[in-house]
C-alpha cells in the first residue's frame, strides 16, 4: 500500500501495526512520532519501546491472544501499551476512565484479560478503584501502566513472531444503546487499509494529529493514533479536551490535521480565544459522528478552507466515505460524500436488494477492512452480515444525485408517526440551522392516536429561547405535518455514553415517562 508522505510517495507493505512503527524507524529514524505533555519520542525511540513493552508483556506470562485491558488517557503510555501488546500478539482492550462500575464489570467479565494496567493519574477516580479492585479479585493482575512501561525498558528481548495481518489486534466495545456494548474485535489489516484510503483522500503528508478522544473509542485508537504512524505522522496527545489548551497545542507542535467530532469543533469556534490562537499550521479539518451545522462549516473555513465530514463506525475500524475537500458548505454539512473505489458501499431495501439512487435503505459495506466478530457473540457476528457478506449497519440514508451519501438516521432511531416513516436526523438538521439552536435530539414516543409522534430535545444558544409555538412554526417552513415534533423540551446539559456521544437512550425513556 502506497502513502504520500512529507518526502515523498512511499510504500507500506502489507504488515501489521506494531511493524508500522519498526518501518518508518528505517525510513526516517529521528522523525517525530509521539508527542505528550512529558517529551517527543522519534520513530527509532518508538521502535525501541515497543519491542520492549512486547518482552515485558511477555515476561508476564501474556501469550498471542490474551486481552490486556488498559484504563488511560490519551498520551504516550497509551500508545506503547497498545503497540507492544500488538507486538506481542496479544488483544489491546480500552477502558474509559469515566465508565461506571457496572460498564466496567461488563467489560472484565467480557473480555476476561489476563492484564490491567492504569494509568497513574487516573488511578484515583472511582472508576480506576473500581476497575482494581474488581480485577484482583477475579485473579486479573493489576499494574500502573507507567511503571509497566518503564520497566519494560529493561526487560530482556524476546522474538516475536511476525503475525499475519488478519489476527486480532484490539478490540473496542459497541455503546450498548440497544442492549450490553459488544466487543467488536478489529484486525491489525483493517486500520491499516482505512488509514491509508484516509490519508490518500486527505493529502497531508506525514501529518501532525491532535489525539484527544477517549482510548477506548475507535476515533482515539484507529482513526488517529494508529492511521497516524501508518502515514508516518506525528500523534500530540492532549489528555482530556479543552479549546484553549488545544490552540496551544496546534500552534507549539505545528498540527496539520484536525480530526474532531463536531461538538468539539463548535466549541473550539466558540470560545473567545479563538480571535487569537495561531491555527495557520492546520492544512484540513476532518469532521464525522454527528451532523454539522452549515455555520459551523463557515466558521471553519475561516480556520482551514480544506474541509472533509466523514462517516463510519467501530466495525469499519474508521471513516468508510469522506466529502471532497473543496465541496461547498451545504455539501459539507448535508453530505458524508462518498467512499474510494477501494471499498464497497451500497444501499439496502427491506427486501435486501440495492436500490437506485434517491431511495432511502439500509447503508451496507463489504470488504476484508471491516471488524472480524463480536468477542464471545457469534449469533451477533452473524446477524451483523448478510449472507453475502455486506455489514448491516444499521444507518438508514441513501445517494444524491452526484453519487453522494446522505444519511437520514438510524434504523433504531426511525419511528412511524400516523403510518409514515419518520428520520430524526431530517428534523434535528433543520433545527439547527436556526441561529438559536445550538443542537437538537428527536426521539419517537407511543401515542394514542398516531402510533408514535416526535418529541424534540433542544439546546439553544446563549441567551437564545424560543416558545414551542415559535419552534412548530419553524419546522412547518420545511417538513411536513407528520414530521413535526409534538413536544418541545429545552436542554442544557447532554446525558452521554462513555464514549462520549449523546446518550438516546437516556432521553427516550425521560420523554417516555415525561
Amino acid at each position: 500500500m502506497s502513502i504520500v508522505t512529507a518526502d515523498g510517495p512511499a510504500t507500506v507493505p502489507d504488515m501489521t501495526l506494531d511493524r508500522v512503527v519498526d518501518f518508518w524507524a528505517e525510513v526516517r529514524p529521528g522523525a517525530d512520532c509521539l508527542i505528550d505533555a512529558h517529551r517527543t519520542w522519534s520513530y527509532g525511540d518508538a521502535a525501541g519501546v515497543t519491542g520492549a513493552v512486547a518482552a515485558r508483556l511477555a515476561s508476564s506470562g501474556i501469550v498471542p491472544g490474551d486481552r490486556v485491558c488498559v484504563m488511560t488517557r490519551p498520551g504516550a503510555s497509551f500508545a506503547f501499551s497498545l503497540l507492544g501488546t500488538l507486538r506481542a500478539g496479544a488483544i489491546w482492550v480500552g477502558l474509559n476512565p469515566k465508565y461506571t462500575p457496572r460498564e466496567i464489570d461488563h467489560v472484565l467479565d467480557d473480555a476476561q484479560p489476563r492484564l490491567l494496567l492504569i494509568e497513574p493519574a487516573v488511578s484515583a477516580s472511582s472508576g480506576a478503584r473500581h476497575a482494581a479492585e474488581t480485577a484482583a479479585a477475579r485473579g486479573i493482575e493489576v499494574a500502573s501502566l507507567d511503571a509497566f512501561v518503564a520497566d519494560a525498558l529493561h526487560a530482556s528481548p524476546v522474538r516475536h513472531e511476525v503475525l499475519s495481518p488478519d489476527t486480532d489486534a484490539f478490540m473496542v466495545y459497541t455503546s450498548g444503546t440497544t442492549g450490553a456494548p459488544k466487543g467488536a474485535i478489529i484486525s491489525h489489516r483493517a486500520p491499516l487499509v482505512v488509514g491509508t484510503e484516509m490519508h490518500r483522500h486527505l493529502g497531508v503528508g506525514a501529518p501532525r494529529v491532535l489525539n484527544n478522544f477517549p482510548c477506548n473509542h475507535i476515533g482515539g485508537v484507529s482513526e488517529i493514533t494508529l492511521s497516524t504512524l501508518i502515514a508516518g505522522g506525528a500523534v500530540v496527545f492532549q489528555p482530556r479536551f479543552d479549546p484553549r489548551e488545544s490552540f496551544e497545542l496546534i500552534a507549539r507542535h505545528q498540527v496539520s490535521l484536525l480530526i474532531q467530532i463536531p461538538t468539539m469543533l463548535r466549541l473550539a469556534m466558540d470560545d473567545p480565544a479563538l480571535g487569537s490562537a495561531d491555527l495557520s499550521s492546520i492544512e484540513v479539518i476532518a469532521f464525522g459522528g454527528s451532523a454539522p451545522t452549515t455555520d459551523l462549516i463557515a466558521a471553519l473555513r475561516s480556520v482551514c478552507p480544506r474541509l472533509s465530514n466523514t462517516y463510519g463506525m467501530t466495525e469499519t475500524a474508521g471513516g468508510m466515505t469522506w466529502t471532497d475537500l473543496d465541496a461547498d458548505d451545504e455539501t459539507q454539512a448535508s453530505t458524508v460524500g462518498r467512499p474510494p473505489e477501494r471499498f464497497e458501499m451500497r444501499i439496502a431495501g427491506d427486501a435486501g436488494h440495492e436500490v437506485q439512487s434517491g431511495v432511502v435503505g439500509e447503508v451496507q459495506f463489504r470488504g476484508d477492512y471491516l471488524f472480524s466478530e463480536y468477542w464471545g457473540r457469534a449469533d451477533a457476528t452473524a446477524a451483523a452480515f448478510t449472507s453475502h457478506g455486506w455489514l448491516r449497519t444499521g444507518d438508514l440514508g441513501y445517494l444524491d444525485e452526484n453519487g453522494a451519501l446522505v444519511l437520514t438516521g438510524r434504523r433504531s432511531q426511525m419511528y412511524k408517526s400516523g403510518g409514515y416513516n419518520v428520520y430524526p436526523l431530517e428534523i434535528e438538521q433543520w433545527l439547527t440551522s436556526h441561529d438559536s439552536i445550538v443542537e437538537a435530539i428527536v426521539v419517537g414516543v407511543a401515542d394514542d392516536t398516531f402510533g408514535e409522534v416526535g418529541s424534540a430535545y433542544v439546546q439553544f444558544a446563549a441567551g437564545s429561547a424560543l416558545s414551542g409555538r415559535e419552534l412548530k412554526e419553524f419546522c412547518a417552513i420545511a417538513l411536513a405535518n407528520y414530521k413535526i415534533p409534538k413536544r418541545f423540551e429545552p436542554i442544557h446539559e447532554w446525558p452521554t455514553l462513555p464514549n462520549g456521544k449523546i446518550d438516546r437512550a437516556a432521553l427516550a425513556n425521560a420523554a417516555t415517562t415525561a
